[in-house]
């Protein structure tokens, strides 16, 4: 299993997402969270799972049901978790094609 890594953007993304979800369906927050962990978990076993995506370097694994997908990439010995996307962002503002 890799060592996953979370830019400080990928941090700020993932607290945005979950305070959304806290304020706006409470009662879907732990759901939420733990798909976010399972997606985690999922990564770090075998990040070549998910095609390349944007450039060759990133990958992007989609979060069904929720309107978020997870942006990263490979390096030697870890994986980097780079950005937490909400579906109707512009991704190309942070990832260029």
């Amino acid at each position: 299993m890799n060592k996953l890594f979370f830019t400080l953007e990928a941090r700020a993304d993932l607290r945005g997402a979950r305070s959304w979800c806290r304020t706006a369906y409470p009662n879907e927050y732990r759901r939420l969270c733990q798909t976010f962990a399972d997606a985690f978990d999922e990564i770090a076993e075998s990040p070549l799972r998910w095609a390349p995506w944007r450039a060759p370097d990133y990958r992007r694994r989609l979060l069904p049901p929720y309107p978020y997908a997870i942006v990263y990439h490979l390096a030697a010995d870890h994986v980097i978790i780079d950005a937490i996307l909400h579906q109707r962002q512009d991704p190309t503002r942070r990832f260029p094609p």
